[in-house]
């Protein structure tokens, strides 16, 4: 049975044996290990780690607006995750969850500080550790 990445990958997300497939020997080849040893592949985790389910989404702009006031703490507890910070600013994400709830041309910002306006089946929505790659920005931020 093919694995998940054709001949290369197993189905239990293990290299596949050197005699199993050319490339996977090559691969084992330039780890230095042998055609049996095992070799694990670790992909992007695409859920959350942290237990918390996220509580629904404001759905409008304008809840969406009043939700970025709340105190940090709060938006923790709501599903919304910290991308990255700095004195003075912090970087959330919207839970993967929030997607289609988010209002139609409202503007995000994304993980490679890019503004834009959100719109439904074009925006990403690629989801790692369960958030969105794009929310807001609290305070001020010099990119």
């Amino acid at each position: 049975m093919p694995g998940i990445c054709g001949d290369l990958v197993g189905p239990e997300g293990d290299l596949e044996f050197g005699d199993v497939s050319d490339l996977a020997a090559k691969i084992r080849g330039m780890l230095g290990v042998g055609p049996y040893d095992p070799v694990g592949i670790a992909t992007p985790q695409f859920h959350r780690v942290d237990g918390i389910v996220p509580r629904r989404a404001p759905g409008t702009a304008e809840g969406f607006d009043k939700m970025m006031r709340l105190p940090h703490d709060v938006l923790v507890r709501i599903g919304v995750s910290v991308w990255a910070s700095g004195e003075g600013w912090m970087h959330y994400l919207f839970p993967g969850e929030w997607y289609d709830y988010i209002p139609e041309g409202y503007m995000v910002m994304a993980i490679n500080d890019k503004n834009k306006a959100f719109v439904h089946g074009q925006t990403d929505n690629d989801i790692r550790y369960g958030m969105l790659p794009y929310g807001w920005i609290r305070g001020v931020k010099e990119v």
